[in-house]
């Protein structure tokens, strides 16, 4: 099978069994999130911002915002910070809270203790253990034939 959707709700563990038909795997790959050098901008923790958020380059949520993000460069949800609405970014981390949609040219990240609920489409979803979610995940994906994966 390869390609498509895949609902996908409960601990990250529990995903990981339903994807791969069996016990989850215990490590980490490596972080698939290229930290962005380059300047952004930044949601600080106590700001609370309700509307659309537009722009140019990187951007590190903090605080809540209430709305849509759609910004050009990657973007990070910091743990502690809450997005109530769909991200669009070259590349997404997710430490805090995400209820939205998601859609990244790059990886996604949902990181140990954060909370997803929507949908995820990005060139690669990694799920860590510790998270909760509640998700559809659309990322390109191969799976072997059950009969294969016995035979070796």
């Amino acid at each position: 099978m390869r390609g498509g959707a895949l609902p996908a709700t409960g601990s990250a563990e529990d995903v990981r069994r339903k994807v791969t038909g069996g016990p989850a795997c215990t490590s980490v790959p490596p972080d698939p999130m290229a930290r962005f050098t380059s300047e952004g901008s930044v949601i600080g923790a106590t700001t609370r911002l309700v509307g659309r958020v537009t722009g140019k380059g990187a951007l590190r949520i903090e605080g809540v915002v209430t709305g849509g993000i759609e910004i050009t460069g990657p973007a990070e949800i910091a743990a502690g910070a809450t997005i109530e609405g769909n991200v669009r970014a070259e590349a997404l981390e997710v430490a805090g809270t995400l209820q939205g949609d998601a859609d990244a040219q790059g990886p996604i990240a949902v990181r140990a203790g954060a909370v997803a609920r929507g949908q995820l489409r990005g060139s690669q979803v990694t799920i860590e253990p510790g998270s909760r979610v509640s998700v559809l995940l659309n990322t390109a994906f191969e799976v072997e034939p059950l009969d294969r994966q016995h035979t070796r």
